[in-house]
Order: structure tokens, then sequence, then C-alpha cells
């Protein structure tokens, strides 16, 4: 059985080291530290962790947010196309078919 690997966001962890007084943690010799263990400390209690990415699949119900094609809205994703320039949702709209990019769109939730 494989282990899940646990990711972290570089963002999350460079706008934190950023917010740190180090200065406050000064060293035997001047020198601010913030050591590994401290590092390792707010790794495990998840203050890294990235936001979850909702994952959009054929079948699902989308709103489009983009200039071209404003009437999309909980439409149906009939498939995702993979480009070299990026990920493309294809979608469906009264029997016709619209192909946008995959990170215009967001999933209508259940109500």
């Amino acid at each position: 059985m494989s282990k899940q690997e646990k990711l972290i966001s570089a963002d999350k962890m460079l706008e934190h080291l950023k917010s740190v007084d180090l200065m406050s943690t000064v060293g035997r010799y001047g020198q601010a530290t913030f050591t590994f263990q401290e590092l390792d400390q707010l790794i495990k209690k998840g203050l890294y962790d990235p936001d979850p990415v909702p994952t959009i699949k054929p079948g699902d119900r989308v709103n489009h947010y983009g200039f071209q094609f404003p009437f999309l809205k909980g439409v149906k994703v009939n498939h995702l196309q993979i480009h070299r320039f990026g990920t493309y949702a294809v979608l469906e709209h009264d029997g016709e078919t619209y192909t946008v990019p995959f990170d215009s769109l967001e999933i209508v939730k259940d109500e």
C-alpha cells in the first residue's frame, strides 16, 4: 500500500515566513533564528496545507465565468480536453457544445 504524500502550499509558507518577527527569536550570536523544529511543527499543524481544489468531472453542473458565452450557467460538462496550452471543458447548452477554459468554471452547489 502506498502512502499518500502530504503537500504544502509554498505561497502560504512564504507569506507566513515574511510575517514572522524573526528578530524576536535572536540567537546567541545576535542572528535571527527560525528553527527547523518550529517549521516542522507548523507544517504538522496544517498551517501550510493547500486550499482544497474542487474536482470537476463529466456530468457535473457548472457555471462559466468568462467574457464569452455569459449564458453558460448551470450547464452540464460533457467531457474534458487536455491540450498543450491548457485544459478545457466541453459544455452542453440547448443541444450545442461550447469549449471553455477549465479554470473559468465553478461547480454548481446542490440546494
